[in-house]
């Protein structure tokens, strides 16, 4: 289904809550519950899955699957937002920030950032959300020690001292602050404050600034007390893993966490405090007396907020100008309160999302309206602890009309189709619950493709509801009958009264003002979404008396290893089978048996030579086209194969070439097939979906940001008179050249056999899908000339002054960019030459932005190819001299070798021999390579590159040894070449006068 909410023109959509994620629950059979000896795991439905509970009550859950060599750790804690009071709400939030302040295993920022790239982490993630707060990362997988090591240590000794210094408290304050200035968050925030009024602090994940303000370090020792304790969390480990060994680590690691903490009564007196605590620290008391918290359960919100239909209106300035957004929401069951009706709740949503279903019929049919086809309307329920809400979306055309009238007849529209769903015998009948099962699990196929997708989902359901319920789903959602529907409607919508709010663009706002206030509806203001604002809600003075502390624990010391040693496993890669169709066309095929998706691909070579500047985009725009239509296959026909067989189409340009995907299900891959190769064969380039199309590209060729502006400047100067002097995307000069004639026309061009080849990756059959393609492309006959690829030479650049641009309007911040010749992606310096771009990023970084302050930003980026160009980019750029002195001092650092590994202000830095550093660097890039082959799609998508660029099928395995045999020498070598010796150019962004 269409994403609507993309339909904004503003890079934020506007939803209820932007720390949900979207419904997704992968069904299961009932658990057997086994028990083996060692670990005591508790086996579970999910295969490979195992659960483990400690002695502490920490709960760990390990996946294995041993596609690449990576190890996903997470560590998850079931509290958040909703365990907030007014004088606590934000200090989840702010626990976040202090996690990386340093601890007692690394004790600064700076010695948790060389852990973690010692460790060979290329990413890593940490998040306060309503119902959970989570952090995790990923490693090669024989590096799972030092990873558990590392959470075990930021989580359970914090330098919150820190926490002691104003600026930090208050530059997250502001930051709080900065975003309540965003629309779209006015907007969350106060469709939040009304649907749950007893206690909205308890739905923010981010809190209040004020509370952060005047934080305490009392405070955080009290949060860590109460809810950051082992029998209230969760590690999730997947990967290739040992589930036992796993279990074992985590027990050495974890095992002495305790969940007693100290009531310190006497927090009033400093003195005293210190005096116990070091009387505690010295005799190494046992501290027989500490207690256990209980996290309260609340009392559930108010499900019924409101006294009559609650109206509200809000002006957005980037909203799409074509409709206006409505929005009706219902609260609906918690899992703390209403557990059995969630069930309910998910597969009436379920029978929703049917393109040819009762909800999208009923609501397309009613003229009143004005929804234009059933991409513009959805239902949703995502099940949450606390503040469950059922919505209606919708987008109306011609918002300049009735907007509150019709807002008023959506909802009574609403309530007329919940009562007919519920109302329908046949919408309940046992192979219809059976096939609206399948079809939720279908949706959490392609959701839980990776071991990080599977661990996610696991996690949210542990989080929200328990592993259970989880493990039990697909039983328990089989079992709705058409009595339950006829009760959840009854208590949830029929009689109930929803909050009902419309987002349009700010004139037609004005010019139905008076219509909007006549009907009661409330304007959305700054002043009126947020509960910060409202004194109901205003903080207690807190009692220091109750506030606990931690016991003291030893910080768990992983083995020590030298970078110098330190080495990534490799892979010897996914096979990969080479078929030919028919008439010659080759089909590459890679078994990823732990994947349960399938991508296939039709590649075609040509590219960026085949085009020119005034043509740029059309390649892409021509599949783009195909994509949505085909003779055999229209529109409405797509919805029904993306809803039936959860299948989606892409395009991808590269440089040499463009490709057409699907990716689909496994089991229904014979079933879609045709969907993509009717796409490629027999597309439909009708003069209405091509205008509509045509709309599109213009509304993006014109979404165009000052750094787009610069890199396409850059671009152009290197590529002038290149072949690749053109774009992959449509660009405003060449809009006026995507017409209908010249899309068929390069059409027809690509449907050459001796220029196309195939590419599937997932548990997919290679005999038959040869078979099956024999059918279709093996069909197609070579009737041109056969296709020769173009000579590209590599890129010269000349030394000439910066050239300089303005800023586009409202863009008040200068760039400035050094563009510079780069290896070729066949020469054989190439990979030593992204690893010199890994070392050199951080080096000036550490350079230019954090000692001299000569920008607050920087990177490297590299258009790899057959013709390579790289820039360093910097943006809140001082002045340029300044900042060419800065990049001229990191350059010349490097060059002989010293890696500025942490800046220390007037004293200089501390460096780090490059020799014995470099292990690092290509241990992330590794890493990094394994992790973008997570899925089939990316994989096929990796193959598909190779073979435009390399023509190698291979390459990726390739690529890893390349890496591996990379030397400071090598490194160093390429640096001098490229960086300083070759001919660079400036370019820079000057913000308007007037601005």
């Amino acid at each position: 289904m269409q994403n609507c909410l993309n339909l904004f023109a503003g890079d934020r959509a506007l939803c209820y809550n932007n720390t949900m994620i979207s419904l997704k629950k992968i069904i299961t059979s009932a658990a057997v519950l086994l028990f083996c000896a060692g670990g005591f795991a508790k086996q579970t439905p999910i295969q490979g899955l195992n659960e483990y509970k400690l002695e502490n009550g920490l709960t760990l859950f390990t996946l294995e699957d041993h596609n690449v060599p990576l190890a996903y750790i997470e560590i998850a804690f079931k509290t958040g937002a909703v365990d907030s009071t007014p004088e606590t709400a934000g200090l989840f939030y702010l626990y976040e920030h202090l996690m990386f302040r340093g601890n007692a295993l690394y004790t600064t920022p700076n010695a948790m950032q060389e852990a973690l790239y010692d460790i060979g982490v290329t990413d890593w993630k940490g998040t306060s959300n309503v119902d959970y707060i989570n952090f995790a990362f990923t490693v090669p997988c024989n590096e799972l020690e030092r990873g558990l090591a590392f959470w075990n240590a930021a989580i359970r000794t914090p330098n919150v001292q820190d926490l002691e210094l104003t600026v930090l408290r208050e530059n997250i304050a502001r930051r709080i602050e900065q975003v309540q200035k965003d629309q779209g968050v006015q907007y969350n925030s106060y469709s939040a404050l009304k649907l749950f009024p007893d206690a909205p602090y308890r739905t923010d994940a981010t809190g209040s600034a004020n509370v952060i303000r005047k934080a305490t370090v009392a405070q955080i020792n009290d949060l860590m007390c109460k809810y950051y304790l082992p029998k209230n969390a969760a590690i999730f480990v997947g990967g290739d893993i040992d589930s036992e060994q796993v279990y074992e680590l985590t027990k050495k690691i974890f095992g002495d966490w305790s969940n007693k903490n100290l009531a310190a009564k006497v927090y009033g007196d400093k003195k005293a405090v210190s005096k116990l605590i070091e009387m505690q620290d010295k005799l190494n008391l046992s501290f027989s007396s500490a207690d256990e918290y209980t996290i309260p359960k609340n009392s559930q919100q108010n499900p019924a907020p409101f006294d009559s239909t609650k109206y509200a209106v809000m002006p957005y300035q980037a909203s799409n100008e074509k409709f206006a957004q409505l929005s009706i929401k219902f609260r609906g069951p918690d899992t703390d309160f209403d557990l059995e009706d969630t069930y309910v709740a998910d597969y009436l949503c379920s029978l929703m999302l049917d393109p040819e279903g009762t909800f999208k019929k009923s609501f397309c049919s009613n003229a009143k309206l004005g929804i234009p086809s059933s991409d513009y309307l959805e239902a949703s329920y995502v099940t949450k602890r606390e503040d469950g809400v059922i919505e209606v979306k919708a987008f109306l055309k011609n918002p300049n009309e009735n907007i509150a009238e019709r807002a008023k007849e959506a909802v009574l529209q609403t309530k007329k189709v919940f009562w007919d769903i519920a109302n329908n015998p046949a919408l309940f009948e046992k192979n219809v619950v059976k096939e609206k099962a399948a079809a939720l699990e279908d949706l959490d196929l392609i959701a839980g493709e990776t071991v990080q997708g599977k661990l996610a989902t696991l996690r949210f359901w542990w989080a929200c509801a328990s592993s259970d319920y989880y493990y039990s789903y697909k039983d328990k959602l089989a079992q709705v009958s058409q009595e339950d529907a006829i009760a959840f409607v009854k208590k949830y919508i029929d009689g109930k009264n929803p909050l009902v709010t419309v987002v349009l663009s700010p004139s037609y706002y004005e010019n139905q003002k008076d219509d909007f206030e006549s009907k009661g509806f409330e304007l959305i203001t700054e002043k009126n979404a947020f509960w910060q604002n409202d004194s109901r809600y205003a903080a207690k003075e807190i009692n220091k008396d109750e506030l606990l502390r931690p016991l003291p624990c030893d910080v768990y010391y992983p083995r020590k290893v030298d970078a110098s040693e330190s080495k990534a496993p490799a892979s010897s890669g996914k096979e990969i089978k080479k078929y030919t169709l028919k008439n010659g066309v080759p089909l590459y095929v890679q078994n990823n048996s732990s994947s349960d998706i399938d991508c296939i691909c039709i590649g075609v070579r040509g590219g960026l030579p085949e085009l020119t500047t005034e043509t740029s985009g059309l390649s892409d725009a021509t599949l783009t086209l195909a994509a949505r239509s085909s003779r055999n296959f229209g529109p409405e026909q797509r919805k029904l194969y993306a809803y039936k067989y959860s299948s989606s189409m892409n395009v991808q340009t590269e440089t040499l070439g463009n490709s057409l995907s699907l990716t689909v299900i496994d089991k229904y891959w014979k079933d879609a097939l045709p969907l993509l190769t009717d796409s490629f064969l027999n597309p439909d380039f009708s003069e209405e979906e091509f205008n509509s199309f045509y709309e599109e590209l213009s509304q993006n060729a014109n979404k165009k940001t000052t750094s787009n502006l610069l890199a396409m400047l850059e671009y152009a100067v290197a590529y002038s008179g290149h072949p690749f002097e053109s774009l992959t995307g449509v660009t405003l000069e060449s809009l006026s050249s995507i017409t209908l004639d010249n899309i068929k026309k390069t059409h027809e061009q690509m449907l050459n056999p001796s220029a196309m080849f195939v590419v599937a990756s997932g548990k997919i059959n290679g005999e038959e899908l040869l078979s099956a393609l024999n059918e279709s492309l093996g069909l197609l006959e070579q009737k041109g000339p056969l296709y020769s690829a173009k000579e590209i030479p590599g890129v010269k650049l000349k030394e000439n002054p910066p050239f300089a641009i303005k800023c586009r309007k409202g863009e008040s911040v200068r760039i400035a960019s050094r563009l510079f010749e780069y290896p070729l992606i066949t020469d054989k310096d190439f990979f030593a030459a992204r690893i010199a771009s890994a070392v050199y990023t951080d080096v000036l970084v550490r350079v230019a932005r954090d000692h001299r302050a000569a920008c607050k930003a920087a990177q490297e980026n590299v258009i790899a190819s057959r013709a390579s160009i790289a820039e360093d980019l910097f943006t809140g750029v001082l002045n340029l001299e300044y900042l060419n002195d800065a990049w001229e001092e990191a350059c010349a650092l490097m060059s002989l070798g010293m890696v500025v590994q942490s800046n220390h202000g007037e004293k200089g830095y501390l460096f780090t021999d490059l020799a014995k550093i470099l292990p690092r660097y290509k241990n992330m890039f590794i890493a990094k390579n394994y992790e973008t082959q997570n899925t089939s799609a990316a994989s096929a998508a990796m193959i598909v590159y190779n073979l435009f660029e390399f023509n190698d099928e291979n390459m990726e395995s390739k690529k890893v040894s390349a890496i591996q045999q990379v030397t400071a020498e090598d490194v160093l070598r390429i640096f001098k070449k490229y960086w300083v010796n070759t001919p660079h150019r400036w370019f820079t962004a000057e913000p308007k006068e007037s601005d």
